[in-house]
C-alpha cells in the first residue's frame, strides 16, 4: 500500500464532514455505494444549460435508462436549494430541465455561494467530479469536456474541468472536447495536469465532440471496456491521484463534417464577440447558436453522443467494479491458509486502570462497610483485545509482535503501570499526554463474579485524534486487519473507517458499552465496518441507531424468544457487516454472517454485501468458578479474531473464543497473565443450532 496515498486520504479527512452534511444522496446510490455496485456519475449542466426544454429531460431519463441496461447505477448529480444532490430523482430533474429553476452553472468556485444562497444549480465536469470522487464513484459520462479556450493564449481563459481532472482519480467518458475549443492546447494542458488521455476505438484519432475525428491524435487508445476499466484500476491502484479521459468518438451516423461545424463556431463566436459574452456564458452561448446555424443538426449529434458515451461508460464501470472485488477479495485471502500468526494487527482504543472491588458477602446498598478484596488491574477494551491478541497470536520465534496497539496515556503512575502491562506489543502508536489523567474505571464485582456498578474518568480519550491517527500512518497502513474500540471518539472512528476502506483492510468495532455504540453510525462509514460484536443491550442502541427497533424488554427468561428478538435487530446490520457476534453473557453467543458454517469467517469480509445471512446460536458451557467477568466480552472477541485470521471456519472461532473467555473468567486480572491452550494448534468446533431469520 502507498503511504502517499494514505497521507493524501488524512488530507481529505479534514472537510469529509463538511461537504458530508451538504449532500443528499438518493437511497438507491446510497445502497449501490454500499453494497459495492458500479454507480456512474452524470452532470447536471447539460440539463441547465446544455440543451432546450423538453430535449434536455429527455435525454437525461434516456442516459440513465442505457447505463441501467448496462448493468450499472446512474446518479445524476445537481444542486436544489442549496442542497447537494447525488442521485436527482424523477421530479428533480424534470424541475433543474425547466428555465424557472434558474440553475447557477456550478464549478468548484461555485458552491459556497450557490449553498449559502439556496440557489439550484447545474453542475458543470468540474463540479461533478469534485462532488463524485468525495463518495468514491469512479466513472463519470459526460458529453464533451471544458478546455482551454480559443484565443486562449491571450485571454487565459481555461476550463477548470482540466484542472479538476487533474486532482480527481476518475474516468471521463466523453466525445473528448468541446469542438469550439482550442483542442491542440487542451491537449497539452491535460498532460501537464497528469491526466491519461485515451481515444476509444481501433485508432489514436481524438474526436471532437460533434466531429468523429479532430485532426490531433490521443496518446494511446482501447478498444474494449475491459481495457479501459482495467487502466482506470491500474490508475487507482498506483494512486496517482489524477484523472482518466476516456474519448469516445460520435457515432458515424451523426458526426458532422468537421469544416462545417468550424465556419458554424467561427461564426458562433464572432457573434459572442461583438455582444460582450464571456467567461463560463461563452459556452452555452455558443452551443445554442451552433445548433440553430446547423438547423438542429448539432443538438441531434449531441444527443446521439451523449447516449453512445453512457452506454460505454455503464459498461466500463461494471468491469471495474469486477476488477475492485476481485482485489478486495485477492488483499482479505491471499494467505487464508496460513496459520503462521504473522498477520499484522492494528488496535486502537482505550487502556484504562480497572480498579475492582470484589465482595466477599451479599450486595447491601445500606451505607455499611463489606468485606471484600480491592485490586488494581490493566483494562479498557482496545488494551484488554490488544493484550490478549499479542498473547495467543505469540510465537516465540521473532522479537517483533505482530500485534500493534494505538492509544493514549496520563504522563502519571497509572500510565507508566499500563505501559508496563502491554510491553509485549507494539506501542509506538501510544502518545504519553503530559497534563493528563490516564483513565480509570472502578468496578463493584459482587460475589457471584458479576460487575454490579461501574464508574469511569475516561477524559482522556479524547485526546485520541485523527491527528495521532495521521501520526501512525505506516502502522495502519502495513496492516491486516484493525480493531477500534467505543472509547475513541466519532471523528476518530470516521478517520479509522475511511483509511481503512480505501486500503482494503477490514474492521474490527468493539462497541465498549451502551453510550458508545452509535457513534460510528454518525457517519454513513458504518457500512464499512467488518465485523463487530456488541453485547445483548449495545446491539439494541447499535440497531436503534441504524433505524430498528423492539417494541418491548428483552425477554432474558426465554430463550427462544430472545434470539427471535435479537435477529430482528441485528438482521438489517448483518446486511452491510458481514460477520456480527452478538454476545448473550451466560447465554452464550448468537452470530449472524454472511458466510456458512464451513467457511472461515475471513472469507466473507470484502465480499459484495447483501448476499445469504445466516444466524447461529452458540450456547455457552457453564463454568462454576467464575472470578470476575470485566475482560470475558474483550477476550471472546480477541480469540474469534485470532481464529480468523489463521483461516478456521466459524464454529472453530467461537470455540477459541469461548476457551479465552474462560480463562479471563477465571483469572483475578481482565486479560490472564498467559492463556494455557495455544489458539495454533486448537481445532475445537463449537456446537451451534441455526437460527431462523425474520
Amino acid at each position: 500500500m502507498l503511504i502517499a496515498s494514505f497521507y493524501k486520504n488524512i488530507r481529505r479527512c479534514a472537510s469529509t464532514k463538511a461537504i458530508s452534511r451538504a449532500i443528499d444522496l438518493s437511497s438507491e446510490v446510497r445502497s449501490a455505494l454500499e453494497t459495492n455496485k458500479p454507480v456512474v456519475a452524470l452532470e447536471s449542466t447539460i440539463i441547465t444549460h446544455g440543451m432546450p426544454h423538453p430535449n434536455n429531460l429527455e435525454t437525461a431519463l434516456s442516459v440513465e435508462s442505457i447505463i441501467r441496461d448496462q448493468g450499472a447505477i446512474p446518479a445524476t448529480i445537481g444542486v436544489l436549494n442549496g442542497r447537494i444532490k447525488i442521485g436527482l430523482e424523477h421530479k428533480e430533474l424534470e424541475l433543474l430541465s425547466k428555465p424557472s429553476a434558474s440553475a447557477v452553472k456550478t464549478s468548484r468556485r461555485d458552491f459556497p455561494y450557490v449553498l449559502s444562497h439556496n440557489l439550484n444549480g447545474g453542475t458543470t465536469v468540474s463540479g461533478t467530479l469534485m462532488i463524485a470522487s468525495h463518495v468514491g464513484i469512479k466513472v463519470f459520462v459526460t458529453g464533451g469536456v471544458g478546455g482551454v479556450h480559443r484565443q486562449g493564449e491571450s485571454t487565459l481563459d481555461i476550463s477548470a474541468d482540466l484542472i479538476e481532472m487533474g486532482r480527481q482519480p476518475i474516468m471521463v467518458v466523453s466525445s473528448g472536447i468541446k469542438s469550439i475549443l482550442d483542442i491542440e492546447r487542451t491537449l497539452e494542458y491535460l498532460e501537464t495536469q497528469g491526466v491519461c488521455v485515451i481515444s476509444y476505438g481501433p485508432s489514436k484519432h481524438f474526436p471532437a465532440f460533434y466531429c468523429e475525428k479532430s485532426g490531433f491524435m490521443a496518446p494511446y487508445h482501447v478498444t474494449k471496456p475491459e481495457e479501459a476499466a482495467k487502466v482506470l484500476f491500474q490508475s487507482n491502484e498506483l494512486g496517482i491521484g489524477s484523472g482518466i479521459l476516456l474519448a469516445v468518438p460520435i457515432p458515424k451516423p451523426f458526426s458532422i463534417d468537421r469544416e462545417i461545424m468550424d465556419t458554424s463556431i467561427n461564426l458562433a463566436l464572432e457573434e459572442a464577440d461583438s455582444k460582450g459574452v464571456h467567461g463560463k456564458e461563452i459556452t452555452p452561448f455558443v452551443l445554442e447558436r451552433v445548433g440553430q446555424i446547423t438547423a438542429g443538426k448539432s443538438l441531434k449529434s449531441n444527443i446521439a453522443l451523449i447516449k453512445n458515451n453512457a452506454q460505454v461508460g455503464g459498461q466500463v464501470a461494471v468491469e471495474y467494479q469486477k476488477l475492485a472485488e476481485t482485489r478486495k477479495r485477492r488483499v482479505i485471502l491471499g494467505n487464508v491458509n496460513n496459520k503462521s500468526g504473522n498477520e499484522k494487527v492494528v488496535v486502537v482504543g482505550g487502556a484504562v486502570l480497572d480498579c475492582v472491588m470484589t465482595l466477599q458477602t451479599d450486595l447491601k446498598a445500606d451505607g455499611r462497610s463489606l468485606p471484600g478484596k480491592i485490586s488494581q488491574t490493566p483494562g479498557g477494551v482496545g488494551r484488554n483485545i490488544a493484550d490478549c491478541l499479542g498473547k495467543l497470536r505469540y510465537s516465540g520465534s521473532s522479537s517483533e509482535s505482530t500485534t500493534s496497539f494505538i492509544s493514549t496515556l496520563g504522563n502519571d503512575q497509572f500510565g507508566q503501570f499500563l505501559m508496563e502491562s502491554v510491553k509485549h506489543l507494539n506501542t509506538s502508536g501510544v502518545r504519553i499526554v503530559d497534563q493528563g489523567r490516564t483513565a480509570c474505571y472502578g468496578a463493584l464485582i459482587d460475589i457471584k463474579g458479576d460487575a454490579k456498578i461501574g464508574v469511569g474518568d475516561m477524559e482522556i480519550h479524547s485526546n485520541i485524534s485523527p491527528t495521532q491517527i495521521e501520526e501512525n500512518g505506516n502502522l495502519l497502513a502495513a496492516s491486516d486487519f484493525v480493531v477500534i474500540d467505543g472509547n475513541i471518539p466519532a471523528e476518530t472512528i470516521e478517520s479509522v473507517l475511511n483509511i481503512s476502506y480505501n486500503n482494503n483492510i477490514p474492521v474490527w468495532f468493539e462497541p465498549t458499552d451502551v453510550l458508545k455504540a452509535p457513534k460510528p453510525f454518525k457517519t454513513n462509514l458504518w457500512t464499512t465496518i467488518s465485523c463487530s460484536s456488541p453485547n445483548m443491550y449495545e446491539l439494541e442502541e447499535m440497531a436503534s441507531a441504524a433505524g430498528v427497533r423492539l417494541d418491548e424488554e428483552l425477554l432474558l427468561e426465554n430463550v427462544d424468544g430472545l434470539l427471535k428478538q435479537l435477529v430482528h435487530l441485528a438482521q438489517p446490520l448483518a446486511e452491510h457487516i458481514p460477520v456480527l457476534m452478538v454476545t448473550m453473557g451466560k447465554l452464550g453467543i448468537l452470530m449472524l454472517s454472511q458466510c456458512s458454517s464451513d467457511e472461515c469467517p475471513r472469507d466473507v469480509l470484502l465480499r459484495p454485501r447483501k448476499p445469504e445471512i445466516y444466524a447461529r446460536y452458540y450456547p455457552s458451557v457453564p463454568l462454576s468458578n467464575v472470578t470476575n467477568s470485566l475482560g470475558a466480552g474483550d477476550s471472546t472477541a480477541a480469540g474469534f479474531i485470532d481464529g480468523l485470521l489463521r483461516g478456521l471456519t466459524e464454529p472453530e472461532c467461537v470455540a477459541l473464543g469461548h476457551l479465552a473467555s474462560r480463562e479471563a473468567l477465571q483469572s483475578p486480572m481482565a486479560v490472564p497473565k498467559e492463556f494455557k491452550f495455544y489458539s495454533a494448534d486448537s481445532q475445537t468446533k463449537a456446537a451451534y443450532h441455526e437460527v431462523p431469520l425474520g
